[in-house]
């Protein structure tokens, strides 16, 4: 959170939620909250409200008010108080944010998000929870009053109300965007579904908004001569399965209109593909190309001056992190490691075999179960190069000869390779 708050969740039999100090490490509050581990956190826009959903059997959604908390991160922040260690005990651990709700919900938790502020409405608050059958929304009418949940409306679009939901932003109070398993984009007006765009072959992982742009106009038609209305443009991200990132614009109005009473009223959002959107990721083994690499999570560089930002990072499920230009519509490999074989849905990325180099030198060739070895400079933390293997490696072994030359490599299958130790080229490949 921008308050300098990260909070994390648990996955395992106790599901305890942990607040920490962005810059300093320290852990400011403990919430054992959930009995089933964690499946998603999220703290409000403004910092005052942490929300998680439990993987117990009845979903369990619990709300938090950490605005001590977050008071506290910012007088540390404030003072640059990082020189204690990070294992330090710190009395903030003695903190517990008062329990707002604690209660089941009625989707299993896949996502959360917090809705922002509307400004005629100090102390409200509302919260979207995405899941396995559906969406729910939640709000407390009062600043001291009860969450409760709405169901959503889905009208003509009623066959997406089955579909497993797997992401969702808010991008203005009373709009939330959806991303679900089917690949599409689902546009809610508050509980309302309104439009549907089909916007991935494949699963959606993850939509990030990456600007917001107002312009105010005035009506004067004289079917409502004392109307007017602001015209709002919202550029998201969206990444799926299919490898692929996806930018949007996402356009919509809200007229006002005055008179005995003011009333608020949205127009159903216009939603265009850009055409920045980068090329497939995919991964290759074997020789092959074994298919999409799916893009899991987007993260925003903020921008040095003032206006939208340009970059950002994106994390894909072949461990790999890109450094992607959204102007230049370009992505750069800035970070990889080994992630198993994406051809089988139960692959995992083991590292199986590892060796140092003999001479000293900050070296470590590493391979395992996905047929791909890696030489990576340990002082520098990058990888140096890569190269695709015959089968899966148990073991490694670096020549001890002077000049360190060769790097022997040995298979699932029996078979021993013989690689060169500057280019990884392979040498000669014998099955014993």
């Amino acid at each position: 959170h921008r308050m300098g708050v990260v909070a994390t969740g648990q996955i395992g039999r106790l599901g305890t939620v942990c607040l920490w100090h962005a810059t300093t490490r320290r852990l400011l509050a403990e919430l054992p909250c959930h009995l089933r581990g964690v499946a998603a956190v999220a703290i409000s826009e403004d910092g005052k409200r942490l929300a998680s959903v439990g993987q117990d059997g009845d979903h369990t959604l619990v709300i938090h008010d950490i605005s001590q908390v977050v008071d506290m991160a910012a007088t540390a922040t404030n003072n640059n108080n990082d020189e204690t260690s990070p294992d330090e005990p710190d009395a903030a651990r003695a903190i517990c944010p008062e329990l707002l709700r604690q209660g089941s919900g009625p989707v299993p938790g896949v996502s959360l998000c917090w809705q922002p502020a509307d400004p005629s409405s100090e102390g409200q608050y509302r919260l979207v929870l995405t899941g396995c059958d559906g969406v729910s929304f939640w709000a407390n009418t009062t600043p001291n009053s009860p969450f409760t949940h709405r169901s959503p409306k889905y009208g003509s679009f009623s066959g997406h109300s089955a579909h497993t939901l797997l992401c969702c932003t808010a991008i203005h109070p009373s709009i939330t965007l959806v991303g679900s398993s089917t690949g599409a984009l689902l546009v809610f007006c508050g509980s309302t579904l309104v439009e549907v765009v089909d916007a991935h072959k494949r699963a959606m992982y993850c939509i990030q908004l990456v600007s917001s742009t107002v312009t105010t106009s005035l009506s004067t038609s004289t079917s409502s001569p004392s109307s007017e209305g602001d015209e709002l443009t919202h550029t998201v991200l969206t990444s799926g399965q299919d490898g692929f990132v996806h930018a949007w614009t996402i356009t919509h109005a809200t007229k006002i209109r005055s008179g005995s009473q003011a009333v608020l009223s949205i127009v159903t959002p216009v939603v265009t593909r850009l055409p920045t959107s980068t090329n497939s990721f995919s991964v290759t083994q074997d020789g092959e190309c074994v298919g999409e690499d799916p893009v899991r999570a987007i993260a925003l560089i903020p921008a040095v001056e003032e206006g939208a930002s340009d970059k950002c990072f994106f994390g894909s499920a072949s461990g790999t992190l890109w450094n992607a230009s959204l102007t230049r519509n370009t992505a750069k490999k800035i970070c990889t490691s080994h992630h198993g074989d994406l051809r089988n849905v139960a692959g995992y990325g083991e590292l199986w075999a590892g060796a140092a180099h003999p001479g000293g030198e900050p070296l470590v060739v590493t391979a395992g179960e996905d047929c791909v070895m890696y030489l990576w400079n340990v002082e520098k933390k990058t990888c140096v190069r890569s190269t695709e293997v015959a089968d899966k490696a148990v073991c490694l072994a670096w020549s001890p000869a002077k000049g360190h030359k060769y790097i022997a490599l040995g298979t699932v299958q029996g078979s021993v390779a013989l690689c060169n130790s500057k280019n990884l080229f392979l040498i000669s490949s014998q099955v014993w």
